[in-house]
Order: C-alpha cells, then sequence, then structure tokens
C-alpha cells in the first residue's frame, strides 16, 4: 500500500491482526484511491470499507449488492439445489452397528 497502485487486492487482511492494528489498516483502505479486491470474512470490515459487494452464490452465480447484508438476503432466496449425492444421502436409511468396533473391544479388554 505503500507503492502507488490502482487495485489492491487483499486475501483476509485482519486475520491476527489487534485492535490498533485494524484501525490503521481500515484507514489506509479508506484513503486509498484505486479499488479495493476484499476477499475476507470480518463483515464489519465489509460494512466499513466497501461501497459495493460482489456476492457469489457458490454455485457459479454471481451479483452486485451495496453491502453483504443484501447479498445474505439473496443467498437465503437462491432455490435450494439438490444435486444426486444429496438426494442420495436423504434416501439412506441409517445402518445399525452390531458388536463393538475394534477401539471399543480395546476399551473393554483393557477394564
Amino acid at each position: 500500500m505503500v507503492e502507488p497502485a490502482d487495485v489492491l487486492v487483499l486475501d483476509e487482511p485482519t486475520n491476527d491482526l489487534d485492535i490498533q492494528t485494524l484501525e490503521v489498516l481500515e484507514d489506509a483502505l479508506l484513503e486509498f484511491p484505486g479499488a479495493l479486491i476484499l476477499v475476507t470474512h470480518d463483515r464489519a470490515l465489509l460494512d466499513r470499507v466497501c461501497q459495493a459487494v460482489v456476492g457469489l452464490s457458490g454455485r457459479g452465480q454471481s451479483e452486485l449488492f451495496a453491502d453483504h447484508e443484501q447479498w445474505l438476503n439473496w443467498l437465503e432466496q437462491l432455490p435450494a439445489e439438490r444435486t444426486a449425492e444429496t438426494k442420495l444421502e436423504t434416501t439412506k436409511t441409517p445402518t445399525k452397528r452390531s458388536g463393538l468396533t475394534f477401539t471399543e473391544k480395546h476399551e473393554y479388554e483393557k477394564i
């Protein structure tokens, strides 16, 4: 952030930072004149620093939002996608286990 740049890409910049360092980082990001690509789970930082959020659905869709709250609402409204894998998981019946596992047998022998 010391060198002139048009775009700044940061991946989880707030991890393991103390409060004072977080404040310095936030102030520097607010003063940055270029575009900022910020990958983070820090929702508070997103709210304070970002003017727009590109939200990803996890299924190949993306949209532009004013804040992360709009993005979360959009995610909730997306239809649930059932894959063949999830269909199998929901139709499986639980299997009954007979007898003790190896570890349980070993513990039982110790007793």
